[in-house]
């Protein structure tokens, strides 16, 4: 039965099935606030059910979904791209829009970016405990870019290369 709830939101309204949840317990399972939750229903980033008392049911398979919408959101990207990423994500689509494919490229380029500067950084970090702590052993020497990031632990901290 579809019905209106405090005149803004139309829901399928159905008891609570074993296996379901309310909210509160999605939170608790997944780490993210009612407030979240209930953020990710009004973008259409979740579309929980209702019972007859108007309470959100949540499937199971919510667990795994709002992981995903966060990881999607850890990269930076808006509700509206997330919104059409997942269906790509979970499977649903293999078609993905070329306005989508564009702002993905753009939020790759820019978590690169932030890798390369990170990547910089921890080898500072490195020389100056190398300087700190100069008889501790083996530092990591990190070299390359995003994706070919090296780790090795062989050369001492005195040696490591300056950048």
């Amino acid at each position: 039965m579809l019905r209106t709830l405090k005149g803004h939101v139309d829901v399928m309204v159905k008891r609570c099935e074993d296996g379901d949840m309310k909210i509160g317990e999605l939170a608790r399972r997944t780490g993210v606030s009612v407030r979240a939750l209930r953020y990710y229903q009004e973008q259409g980033l979740l579309a929980p059910t209702r019972d007859a008392n108007g309470y959100r049911c949540f499937a199971a398979s919510d667990v795994s979904r709002v992981a995903t919408i966060q990881l999607l959101f850890s990269t930076g990207m808006r509700s509206s791209c997330v919104i059409e990423a997942l269906p790509c994500m979970t499977g649903a689509t293999d078609d993905a829009a070329p306005a989508l494919v564009k702002n993905l490229l753009v939020v790759r380029e820019r978590l690169v970016s932030d890798i390369q500067h990170r990547t910089r950084s921890l080898a500072v970090l490195e020389r100056v405990l190398a300087s700190a702590i100069p008889d501790s052993g083996p530092a990591p020497v990190f070299e390359g870019g995003y994706d070919d990031c090296i780790v090795r632990t062989t050369t001492p901290r005195t040696a490591l290369p300056s950048k």
